[in-house]
């Protein structure tokens, strides 16, 4: 579609170049006007109709790259069943278990079982995250301040905060990410 748009905006200049050098023997001056003004109004008209027709195919375009970078990222979809979400993941001696309940491209959810004494060093993230303690204790410090959340609290984790985790007591923990578009 873009070709073909190009190549009709080629051939009005071409049209215009012939038109415009070869004058009207009668009457020149006039024919010469009249062709270059007719081809002017044509050719703005073309290219502001190919620009609207580009830009609706390079939206049209995003946003199938969107939707195909979505779906790529989902999870076959799921059927609806109770689960105890502190029961999705168990404790390992000395480690830090994970397991993510649902992955699209708008964001994730993930639980995590961390033994008593394990963590996350400092990092940032790039948007806001939720962390929903489901049982036991952990030090969150957030911006270099400690916060101890406990079962059944929680926590927002604000978007490019430096911020770390530190088990208190094994602990088991929901974490929520939304990515927003900008």
């Amino acid at each position: 579609m873009f070709t073909v748009l190009m190549a009709k905006q080629r051939s009005i200049k071409h049209r215009y170049r012939y038109n415009y050098m070869s004058p009207n023997p009668d009457k020149p001056e006039i024919t010469n006007y009249n062709i270059q003004i007719s081809n002017k109004i044509k050719m703005f008209f073309d290219i502001k109709t190919a620009k609207t027709t580009i830009k609706g195919l390079m939206e049209d375009t995003m946003a199938e790259i969107f939707d195909s970078v979505d779906k790529a990222t989902q999870q076959p979809k799921q059927e609806p069943e109770i689960k105890s979400m502190a029961e999705l993941v168990d404790y390992q001696e000395g480690s830090v278990v994970s397991k993510q309940i649902i992955k699209r491209g708008a964001g994730t959810v993930t639980i995590f079982a961390f033994d008593k004494g394990e963590g996350l060093s400092e990092h940032t993230a790039p948007f806001d995250a939720l962390v929903q303690v489901l049982d036991g204790e952990v030090r969150i410090k957030i911006s270099g301040k400690p916060y101890d959340v406990k079962a059944g609290e929680m926590i927002i984790l604000p978007v490019d905060e430096p911020h770390s985790l530190k088990a208190l007591t094994r602990f088991k923990m929901l974490l929520t990410m939304i990515r927003s578009k900008k």
